[in-house]
């Protein structure tokens, strides 16, 4: 309700602004209607001659007042994302994507080598020979697996040209920052600017009335050149 309000009170300021420009304008074309209407009366000006050419009186042309019109609403440019945080929209969070699910990979494998481990330091029978050798072996290739699958972390953001994981996650952080920032900006730009924004409304509330006064000023006839007519 206080938007809708301070909208129909820019709408009926502007308003009054227009009815008092055209009353201005009406009580000066009076006037200068009434001026020449007593110029038409006198006698016409007496011409002069220089080498035989007859010098036609100069008139100033009429010029309409400037109107006065409230202070212009500038709206801002639209945030602009950097190139890191495009970067980071279109690739980055893609990369990391695929490193979340390598280490959840890892992880599983790292749970079920703990458990194999936990069995084997529980398997400590004086006949548990056979079972402890097959309990060892598959924490052997459980750990071997792991430190493949850990390799497969460095080849994932060397794919994407980055030579470590650490240098892709320092891009990352800094992309993302700058995303959200850009985020954070284009929404307030929004809020402020945009399309059902009162600076919007008032903008073009104010270009509207600038076209109607350059219509009527181009449109706009002085009464001298009605009178030489």
């Amino acid at each position: 309700m206080i938007i809708f309000r301070a909208i129909e009170l820019l709408k009926e300021l502007i308003k009054l602004l227009i009815q008092k420009q055209e009353q201005q304008k009406a009580r000066i074309s009076d006037l200068m209607e009434r001026r020449n209407e007593k110029q038409e009366k006198q006698p016409a000006p007496s011409v002069t001659q220089t080498d035989n050419q007859t010098i036609p009186a100069v008139t100033q042309p009429f010029k309409a007042p400037a109107t006065t019109t409230a202070e212009k609403t500038v709206i801002p440019p639209r945030p602009r994302m950097s190139e890191l945080a495009h970067d980071y929209e279109m690739r980055l969070e893609e990369i990391m994507e695929k490193l979340k699910r390598q280490n959840r990979a890892i992880h599983t494998q790292e749970v079920k080598k703990d458990l194999i481990d936990e069995d084997l330091k529980n398997c400590t029978g004086l006949f548990q020979g056979k079972k402890r050798k097959e309990l060892q072996a598959q924490s052997n290739k459980y750990a071997e697996t792991i430190k493949i699958m850990k390799q497969g972390l460095s080849h994932i953001v060397q794919d994407y040209k980055y030579p470590t994981v650490d240098a892709f996650l320092q891009v990352y952080k800094q992309g993302k920052s700058e995303y959200e920032s850009y985020v954070k900006a284009n929404k307030e730009w929004n809020s402020k600017y945009g399309e059902n924004s009162i600076h919007r409304k008032l903008a073009e509330k104010q270009a509207e009335v600038q076209k109607r006064e350059q219509d009527r000023d181009f449109n706009y006839r002085s009464p001298s050149d009605r009178g030489a007519r």
